[in-house]
């Protein structure tokens, strides 16, 4: 059986001296016929000429961040079953979940 892959949803924020950073507002995971499904969390406002979303799959230092999470919050009693951002730039919404 093949792992599903998951990934960030992450939408591009323009800087105010030009350029852009991506903010993450959701998460997807693989279908078993091949698609994917979307959980959009949050939708930037900024958007102009339609709004553009950026799926990327989570890489090791994702991986990482969230297994140190859920061994953190394991530890100190919290629940570990929050949805996890990889996102350094926006805290999580969920109750207790960090900035990931």
């Amino acid at each position: 059986m093949q792992q599903k892959r998951e990934y960030k949803v992450l939408a591009p924020i323009p800087k105010a001296n030009g350029g852009e950073w991506f903010m993450n507002v959701g998460r997807a995971y693989d279908n078993v016929d091949g698609s994917v499904n979307l959980y959009i969390d949050a939708l930037p406002t900024h958007a102009v000429k339609g709004l553009k979303l950026q799926l990327r799959q989570l890489d090791e230092e994702d991986l990482r961040r969230r297994e140190a999470y859920r061994t953190s919050a394991a530890a100190n009693g919290r629940a570990s079953n929050v949805t996890i951002h990889t996102n350094d730039h926006h805290a999580a919404a969920d109750a207790g979940a960090t900035p990931f």
